[in-house]
């Protein structure tokens, strides 16, 4: 008995230190996504105590995202495809597009991953169709090529001990010019920049009542996107880049970012009249 409530109270403790602590975060999974991406977030997400689901168009509403701390919007095939998917459907008044923009400003939080952060930026794509403008940024593509690859990233406002350069899993992601914040949007912070050009990689900023996250890079990566793709890296530098990304949804979920530097107006990153950005 005493050896079976010993080992109830370590579950419970070890449960309880885990960095998700029962949060709850929703994953796209549905047109125009990457195929297993929706599945490696969850697994990875799971097994630090999130409670992760996932979802397609038809299910992202208001009413199922403010059920959920997290948003995350993955990559895929283009952003053209996923955003006539989402906004095909309707609940609510709010097509699953402007139920992400609603949700995030009543206090939700969003994260988008290589297409899912071209989706985010305040720009019109080749469409002719407005993004998300949850991030004070304007997105271009970071390569030439759609080609997967590695590339050395910078990161910068996260936890020290992940701070400096890393190797990353890359694929036609993007990188970001910063704007004036528009209505809505805060100042923005610089998380991370590549390594070939000090673009920026990954940026930060609050929306209305949330925050927003955009990266241009798959921190979520694992072996085996990188055996499929014949790249190799270090184990080492695989796990370093999984804990980096766990550690850009804590940073996401807390309550304040006072902790860490915004850019500043007079930055060199930051541009007063944004172009257009073409999407991939």
């Amino acid at each position: 008995m005493r050896s079976s409530l010993f080992a109830i109270l370590v579950f419970f403790f070890a449960s309880s230190a885990l960095a998700g602590n029962g949060k709850r975060v929703l994953v796209y999974s549905g047109t125009g996504v990457c195929e297993g991406c929706p599945e490696d977030i969850a697994r990875e997400l799971n097994a630090q105590g999130y409670d992760v689901q996932l979802a397609d168009e038809h299910e992202i509403t208001l009413t199922k995202l403010k059920q959920f701390d997290l948003y995350i919007q993955p990559g895929g095939d283009d952003v053209a495809t996923v955003k006539r998917a989402l906004r095909g459907t309707t609940a609510q008044g709010l097509d699953g597009f402007q139920a992400i923009q609603s949700y995030v400003s009543d206090g939700g939080h969003f994260l988008g991953l290589c297409l899912g952060a071209f989706m985010a930026d305040s720009s019109l794509e080749d469409d002719n169709t407005e993004n998300l403008h949850l991030i004070a940024a304007v997105a271009s593509p970071h390569a030439k090529t759609p080609k997967a690859r590695l590339e050395y990233v910078d990161w910068q406002s996260i936890p020290t001990s992940l701070s400096g350069k890393t190797l990353a899993y890359f694929q036609d992601g993007p990188q970001f010019k910063l704007i004036e914040p528009e209505r809505k949007q805060g100042t923005p912070t610089i998380l991370a920049k590549y390594g070939t050009n000090e673009s920026i990689a990954a940026v930060m900023n609050s929306y209305g009542r949330g925050r927003a996250m955009a990266v241009g890079i798959h921190p979520e990566a694992t072996d085996d996107w990188l055996k499929e793709d014949h790249l190799k890296a270090a184990p080492e530098a695989v796990a370093k880049e999984q804990k980096i990304f766990l550690a850009l949804v804590e940073t996401l979920l807390r309550e304040t970012t006072k902790k860490y530097l915004p850019a500043t107006v007079n930055s060199p990153n930051i541009d007063s009249h944004p172009g257009q950005a073409t999407a991939k």
